[in-house]
């Protein structure tokens, strides 16, 4: 997102978001391998699903859309790495609720006592150890 703002506003990914769109979208390396001139074989071993990504914010995502209404943001999440994001719609929820399990909704980072008293770490911790912890070797 920030990158996005810095560069002002433009319409198409970067290279290093569309790198991303390849793996993720069509399990394609190409551009990932050249971009980063790294391998992508841990993520073609199960195409993604055990990689956690961060969304940026929903409403730039990775494709910038202007004037998407609904639930077009959220659909990179369909795929299947575990997207942490920052929302999620509760009828985009209702109808992808096994999208919604695996993927996780962050709090916005707002400081204030929760924050400073430990209790969002404390739920965190929790939330890590429910979703998290069964899936990692």
């Amino acid at each position: 997102d920030i990158l996005y703002r810095a560069t002002g506003r433009k319409n198409d990914p970067s290279p290093w978001e569309q790198a991303l769109l390849d793996l993720v979208e069509k399990n394609d390396p190409r551009a990932w391998e050249r971009t980063f001139n790294t391998s992508a074989k841990y993520w073609q071993r199960r195409h993604g699903a055990d990689h956690i990504l961060v969304q940026p914010a929903p409403v730039t995502g990775l494709r910038h859309p202007k004037g998407v209404r609904g639930w077009g943001h959220y659909l990179q999440q369909l795929t299947a790495p575990v997207w942490i994001s920052l929302e999620l719609s509760k009828s985009f929820a209702g109808e992808y609720p096994a999208c919604a399990q695996k993927n996780i909704v962050a709090p916005y980072p707002i400081p204030g006592r929760g924050w400073h008293n430990g209790e969002w770490g404390n739920v965190a911790a929790t939330a890590q150890k429910r979703l998290l912890d069964p899936h990692l070797p």
